[in-house]
């Protein structure tokens, strides 16, 4: 029957079809491994792109956004930025170094009189100062009218005995005078106090319970003039404040910014990079 041989054709289709079927669910059952490689890959991929946008989330505090991609000096440039503005005291920590200076100045006219001029340089007059910076002070006092050459030699060789006595002239050191008046009047504010007397540069350091710490010298002039010359470059230089702040905490987190132990000083790893900026604008100006 002519009719009959294409519905047996159709039911062989269908049949074919659904062996077909049948064969397709075998199949993916037979690949049910690779499925798993897969499902495993997909996994290890997600695990993987979850460690890079964790590690991207676990940025300095001076980036509070990943970098975009652009030119590396560019993200230098920018993080550079970010770290200056994260770094800069805040005003209320700006107020309690004046209110510092402020109490030392009334000690200080206490202990040497109103003669005594008390001035701040460094970092605190110029700005260029982290959170953990010391103030830095100098005591310019009037020196003693020294009425042993009106006496002949004898009273000058007596004075120069005299010196020999070293608790005698302790006693009358400027440095000895300030340290007994710190612990006399500021014992319950004080946490490090020391008189470094061996450097070219003899000083008191202290440093209050509240973390702050003060570095005083005495009649040493070219301190104030140093902290209005380096304003003067800040001015000329807009790019000597931010690399300022970057240098001193690179050398303050390693513990090399202190010169009396062998350290880079404030003042002079500001002539440094000041020397560098000179350096690279005249050799640009030349390659133009």
């Amino acid at each position: 029957n002519a009719s009959s041989l294409p519905s047996s054709t159709m039911t062989a289709g269908s049949k074919n079809k659904n062996d077909d079927w049948h064969n397709d669910d075998f199949l993916t059952l037979n690949e049910s491994g690779n499925g798993e490689e897969d499902d495993q890959k997909s996994s290890q991929q997600q695990e993987d792109k979850k460690a890079a946008i964790a590690s991207m989330l676990d940025l300095p505090p001076w980036m509070p956004t990943p970098p975009v991609k652009c030119n590396p000096l560019v993200r230098l440039h920018n993080e550079i930025v970010d770290f200056c503005a994260l770094m800069e005291p805040l005003p209320e920590e700006l107020k309690a170094r004046e209110e510092l200076v402020t109490q030392f100045k009334a000690l200080a006219h206490g202990c040497f009189g109103k003669d005594g001029v008390v001035t701040v340089f460094g970092s605190q007059a110029t700005g260029l100062l982290l959170p953990t910076s010391d103030i830095d002070v100098v005591i310019q006092l009037k020196e003693e009218i020294d009425d042993s050459k009106e006496k002949g030699q004898n009273s000058q060789d007596k004075k120069e005995m005299d010196n020999w006595d070293v608790a005698k002239a302790s006693k009358k050191s400027p440095l000895q005078r300030l340290a007994t008046a710190l612990r006399e009047e500021w014992l319950d504010k004080l946490e490090y106090l020391e008189v470094i007397e061996k450097t070219r540069v003899p000083l008191v350091k202290f440093t209050t319970l509240t973390g702050l710490s003060m570095d005083i010298c005495f009649n040493q002039e070219n301190g104030p003039k140093a902290a209005q010359l380096m304003k003067t470059y800040l001015q000329a230089m807009p790019p000597l404040r931010p690399l300022t702040f970057v240098m001193k905490y690179y050398l303050a987190s390693r513990g090399l910014n202190e010169p009396y132990s062998g350290g880079i000083g404030s003042y002079l790893l500001q002539l440094m990079i000041v020397s560098f900026l000179q350096h690279r604008e005249r050799h640009e100006f030349n390659q133009r």
